[in-house]
């Protein structure tokens, strides 16, 4: 795998003979060179896996954990390691095997296995003990991902969609149903209708979902560091939205059941390819990893290009760079917001080099007040298939590029690109929210301007811009 990529730390949780030392040998079969195995039955004792997992870790492998880990104080050690070794880049799942016990007895008779001796008398008994223990997976725990395997069906699409992670991007989701923690189930074949749940300070950055007792003793999400940026290169990063911006909103996905790219992604290949010595083009999403590769996906092939040339992917963020709206954001909006609701603060990622970053969204509030001068405003789409936007947007981001002077400061640019989609949209159409006009938007923007060059920021009203989320 490519150093500095995302690292995955799956840990197999299970009763004994459940079939999690089967599945991890199976992972190494198919794919040696990028996953390591470590295994309590082969290793012997919690220390000696623990010293092997940090080895393979720093040695830029993916990892996979094999022993009961029947609940959290079992599982925190391994997360530990993980995110102490590899930090934001580590990406830990949980499996839970679901094997019904009939089946783990029929394994433990026909076969040795270290933990119960099959022909012991009380080998139910102990069986129904560890079954009885084992609490599944949670987010609150730290983990980004938990699923649940049941038969083999599951077992082949688990292994399918774990060994699709050797990508410069996190994978695409496999043939399955979704599956809530614990629950019989597999990864979804459509992310974008996954729920949405809400910010908070569980263990996944921005899931809130904690478990019985909350999140006492779990581990917090690791906030990202800055991005890894060559001092050198002095190119500007463009970083796309993609809700509303370059692909469906919400509400069209909710109404059509599928996710769209907005018309005219051939308009960003060419964007890409005429500014590439001046600019860096990324994303950046409030949407999950795989949510995200899914998307990327899909506007490669609208715009008929080989995977990777649309996006850079150094320069792709997803929803843990995000931060839950802080609640005078929320004021701010009149209580017209989601608990889910989250904004991006390019300031975090690129502090020596913000005013070099542009963001291109369709929601105002995705971008801190502080920051509103890296922001490019684009009317949402409404999911007609006669929108012209994108060329519009690429036309001015074009001109805007490539007569930068070095290192100019683009936050005295974005503005004018703003001011040429509010007069290409015309009245009526407007950022996320609905009905929303976009010069009320642009006035928006310039009010924090001002806040920036230390003008005091006049409150935004609803007279002059709808806010939603």
């Amino acid at each position: 795998m490519q150093q500095g990529g995302t690292q995955m730390l799956v840990v197999l949780v299970g009763v004994p003979a459940s079939g999690k030392t089967w599945f991890a040998q199976d992972m190494l079969r198919y794919d040696s060179d990028h996953w390591a195995l470590i295994s309590h039955d082969a290793l012997g004792s919690r220390a000696a896996c623990e010293a092997q997992c940090v080895k393979a870790l720093q040695a830029g492998l993916h990892v996979i954990i094999d022993h009961t880990n029947l609940d959290e104080t079992e599982r925190s050690p391994w997360l530990r390691v993980g995110y102490n070794v590899c930090g934001h880049r580590l990406y830990p799942l949980g499996v839970v095997f679901n094997t019904p016990l009939d089946s783990c007895l029929d394994r433990l008779r026909t076969r040795p296995h270290k933990t119960i001796d099959g022909g012991h008398p009380q080998a139910e008994e102990l069986l129904r003990g560890y079954a009885t223990a084992l609490r599944p997976p949670h987010h609150a725990e730290g983990f980004y991902e938990t699923w649940a395997v049941a038969d083999d069906q599951h077992r082949s699409a688990m292994l399918g969609y774990l060994l699709r992670y050797n990508t410069p991007y996190a994978p695409a989701a496999p043939p399955a149903p979704a599956a809530a923690p614990g629950a019989v189930g597999l990864p979804a074949t459509a992310p974008w209708g996954q729920a949405e749940v809400p910010a908070g300070d569980g263990g996944r950055g921005g899931s809130g979902r904690r478990g019985p007792k909350g999140p006492r003793g779990s581990i917090p999400f690791r906030k990202p560091g800055p991005v890894e940026l060559d001092e050198a290169d002095r190119r500007v990063i463009v970083l796309f939205d993609f809700n509303g911006t370059i692909t469906s909103h919400t509400s069209q996905r909710n109404s059509t059941g599928n996710n769209r790219p907005r018309p005219g992604a051939e308009h960003l290949l060419r964007m890409v390819r005429s500014v590439k010595d001046v600019a860096r083009i990324g994303v950046y999403s409030s949407a999950s990893d795989r949510t995200v590769e899914t998307a990327i996906r899909m506007l490669e092939r609208a715009a008929g290009c080989e995977r990777g040339e649309l996006f850079d992917p150094a320069l792709v963020l997803t929803r843990r760079y995000t931060q839950a709206l802080p609640q005078e954001a929320k004021d701010e909006m009149g209580g017209d917001f989601k608990e889910w609701d989250t904004w991006k603060p390019l300031g975090d990622y690129f502090p020596t080099r913000l005013h070099r970053v542009v963001l291109v969204d369709d929601d105002i509030h995705k971008s801190l007040p502080t920051e509103r001068g890296n922001l490019v405003l684009v009317p949402s789409w409404d999911g007609g298939e006669e929108d012209g936007m994108l060329a519009v947007l690429v036309g001015a981001l074009q001109e805007m590029l490539l007569g930068l002077p070095e290192d100019a400061d683009v936050r005295e640019r974005t503005a004018a690109v703003t001011a040429r989609l509010q007069e290409a949209a015309g009245p009526g159409r407007g950022t996320e929210g609905g009905g929303v006009e976009m010069s009320g938007a642009t006035r928006a923007v310039e009010a924090s301007r001002g806040a920036e060059n230390g003008a005091a920021a006049r409150p935004v009203n609803e007279e002059e811009i709808e806010l939603s989320s």
